[in-house]
């Protein structure tokens, strides 16, 4: 299978992305360059099975899953975070013989 991405495009469009100063922005504003950008997506062919969950919620659910050292993002998307695995302390140390 031919890989279908170009990698000077991604980095492009992570650093165009990175210095685009929205907090000005109107909520009105935002959701116009939401629509603009996502209108050759079919958007509408998707389930709508959208449910948000706060901070706390997701970290509970991480710490559920079995991760520590939870941090979250302090600039948008805010509800990106991050988990470790939490590792077994028997399995990895190294001992000395």
């Amino acid at each position: 299978m031919e890989k279908n991405s170009n990698l000077g495009t991604v980095k492009g469009f992570g650093d165009e992305w990175s210095r685009f100063e929205q907090t000005s922005l109107s909520p009105h504003e935002l959701q116009d360059l939401f629509n603009r950008f996502f209108r050759t997506f079919p958007l509408d062919t998707l389930p709508r099975i959208e449910k948000r969950f706060t901070a706390d919620q997701i970290q509970k659910m991480m710490e559920d899953s079995g991760l520590e050292r939870i941090v979250f993002s302090d600039t948008a998307p805010y509800r990106c975070a991050v988990g470790y695995k939490k590792t077994d302390v028997r399995r990895s140390r190294i001992f000395k013989q």
